[in-house]
């Protein structure tokens, strides 16, 4: 899934089917007008009938069979003449109809490129020579550029500040014109203000209590002043760069630290989550110097196991020379007995020596056992943090949809066990690939009731993912509406995508002992029921009677 894919699809979704007859204007008119020939021709064939029927009867009257046939030449020939006359006015017709056409489609097409241009312009939208002359601008004048999620549609869009006034944002559908209108989710009619001071400085301020707002990645609460280079998030995903090129005022320690010189969109919603980010950061140098320290201490192991193993090679070589030194010399006096010792001794020697490199290579190799997992455990959870980076954004998406739809909901991040890891086969699909094992941790989304009491639900990174494109058409569908709810479509609870169907879920582990039924004894106990975190969920009651036979007890006594 690229990109480019998934906007291709969101475009597919939004084409919408009008069933009409393929057919050209231009061959309409054209079959048009040759019906009106033929049928101005029939009319002629009908009206030379009359002048024929005269020439029957002023040749029955006794007129001469030459005139007969001048009339009948006259007569032909005033036909032709009016057929050429009617085929010079279709023909001119036609074409005077067809250049009207024509004109009135390229009217046509004139005026919507200018409406066109003109909504572009004013959404700040600049092509050709007018963004040529913006960029100049730009140079000496306040204003605030666009970035994109595509490179190549960043920085294309430019808003100019007011030096001694004001820029509004909001929505198009707001009471008053906006001067930088957006759109999309989280945006308010009237969102916020920029305010120029007259003296080269500006603030943002916001126009609706609560409108979602970030500054170099912290969320507007009140007036923030702007310097050049200010990041600004409108809503969800409207990300704007605050050039000033006249600002000299200094900014807030801190404030620049760490960006790069060509701020990218990547950059700024990364920036939203610079606390997580930095927790992770620090959690993922920890874990580095952690595996290496024991890697080092490994190797140390290692080391000086391998020390031991050649000390302890030359000292058991050194006492086997000195006692072969000794039995030699037993055996230079024809001692049989001491050669069979010395074999002996001899054969033992190897065996110890074989028993410690036995020894050291299995204590090598759990050493590099334990450093492998602590590879893969930090690999996975570096694939797991930059996982959880990814998701943060997109369930603060979902939640401000499920505000804007008016919905009674909450989703929160959970790490938990992966419950589909089991599912993992290893074996190879169509395509001849193996899918990557699943990781032991896996992201979760917890969804609950944001007031009041409801259905809690627990669902799975693939399941939320599917569960958000579903809610972002609801929020197409919503804003097609006219903003109006119920949301058309999505009526039906089935359909829609923060509901929670109930379902059984692990509510955590509780332990029973049972012992006492050794004893032949009945339990009866009530065990609290703690989660993964420890924390007590409930309390489970357990009854339990021994009992013989094939009759299940109804009560103590009769077990």
């Amino acid at each position: 899934e690229t990109l480019s894919t998934l906007r291709y699809a969101d475009r597919a979704k939004q084409i919408k089917n009008k069933a009409v007859i393929n057919e050209d204007p231009n061959e309409k008119l054209i079959r048009g007008l040759k019906e009106e020939i033929e049928n101005l021709r029939k009319m002629l064939a009908g009206q030379g009938t009359v002048p024929g029927g005269e020439a029957a009867a002023a040749a029955s009257s006794g007129a001469g069979g030459a005139d007969i046939e001048e009339l009948k030449k006259k007569m032909e020939e005033e036909r032709e003449a009016e057929l050429a006359r009617m085929r010079k006015e279709l023909e001119d017709k036609m074409r005077s109809e067809l250049e009207a056409a024509k004109a009135s489609d390229e009217a046509q097409g004139r005026d919507a490129a200018a409406a066109r241009h003109a909504e572009l312009s004013a959404q700040g939208v600049l092509s050709g020579e007018e963004l040529h002359a913006a960029r100049e601008r730009a140079k000496t004048e306040a204003h605030l550029v666009n970035l994109h999620e595509d490179p190549q549609l960043t920085r294309q869009i430019y808003h100019f500040a007011v030096a001694d006034g004001t820029t509004t944002v909001g929505r198009s559908d707001s009471d008053t014109k906006q001067d930088v209108v957006l759109g999309g989710l989280s945006i308010q009619k009237e969102h916020a203000v920029v305010i120029g001071d007259g003296a080269g400085g500006f603030r943002l301020e916001l126009r609706t209590e609560g409108a979602r707002t970030y500054v170099n990645g912290t969320p507007v609460t009140g007036p923030v002043a702007l310097h050049d280079n200010s990041r600004i998030i409108f809503g969800n995903n409207h990300a704007f760069l605050f050039c000033n090129p006249t600002d000299t005022a200094p900014k807030a320690e801190g404030e620049d630290d760490g960006v790069p010189e060509e701020v990218t969109f990547d950059f700024v919603m990364l920036e939203v989550n610079k606390a997580q980010a930095a927790a992770m950061a620090a959690e993922e140098e920890k874990r580095r110097l952690e595996a290496e320290a024991e890697k080092a201490k490994a190797e140390a192991r290692v080391k000086e196991l391998q020390a031991e193993m050649e000390a302890e090679r030359t000292r058991m070589q050194a006492d086997a020379e000195k006692r072969m030194k000794a039995l030699q010399e037993q055996s230079a006096a024809g001692d049989r007995e001491a050669r069979e010792r010395q074999e002996a001794m001899l054969e033992e020697a190897r065996k110890q020596q074989q028993v410690l490199e036995k020894k050291l290579q299995e204590q090598i190799a759990e050493t590099e056992r334990v450093a492998a997992k602590k590879q893969k455990e930090m690999r996975e959870r570096s694939l797991l943090d930059e996982k959880l980076l990814k998701t943060i954004p997109m369930v603060n998406e979902a939640n401000a949809i499920a505000d804007e739809l008016a919905k009674n909901a909450l989703l929160e991040l959970r790490l938990m066990a992966n419950q589909r890891k089991g599912l993992w086969t290893g074996e190879e699909d169509e395509d001849g690939e193996v899918a990557p094992e699943p990781l032991d941790t896996e992201v979760y989304v917890r969804v609950a009731p944001k007031e009041g009491s409801g259905l809690e639900g627990l669902w799975h990174y693939d399941d939320f993912m599917e569960r958000l494109y579903a809610m972002r058409e609801m929020y197409q569908a919503f804003v097609s509406a006219g903003r109006e709810l119920p949301v058309p479509g999505y009526e039906d609870p089935l359909t829609d995508p923060f509901h929670v169907e109930p379902e059984d879920m692990s509510l955590g582990k509780a332990t029973v002992f049972l012992d006492t039924l050794l004893h032949i004894m009945p339990i009866s106990e009530t065990t609290p029921i703690l989660d993964y975190k420890g924390s007590d969920q409930g309390e489970l009651s357990v009854r339990v009677v021994p009992h013989f036979g094939d009759k299940v007890p109804e009560t103590d006594e009769e077990g």
